[in-house]
């Protein structure tokens, strides 16, 4: 099975990718930088940790990231259209 740089499978690379370019804009309440601090320390970028892991919790894990980026870019459109009013 391809694997890509992160060692994930191809495959549901370009899944994830394509699932997250249809996703519509959201209109989430203002997001607060303290919980985005304190879930981006949570569950920090990292690569996996032993050979040992597997599979579902690699993706139970990049599942948990996933949910970080997605609220690290709400946060950023949020303070964009903050200063551009």
């Amino acid at each position: 099975m391809p694997m890509d740089h992160t060692g994930f499978p191809s495959d549901a690379i370009k899944l994830a990718q394509a699932i997250k370019s249809t996703m519509p804009a959201t209109n989430l309440p203002m997001i607060p930088k303290d919980l985005l601090d304190a879930m981006d320390k949570m569950w920090p970028e990292r690569s996996p940790s032993s050979l040992a892991d597997t599979i579902e919790s690699l993706m139970w894990r990049g599942g948990q990231r996933n949910v970080v980026r997605k609220l690290m870019d709400e946060y950023s459109r949020q303070q964009d259209n903050l200063l551009n009013r």
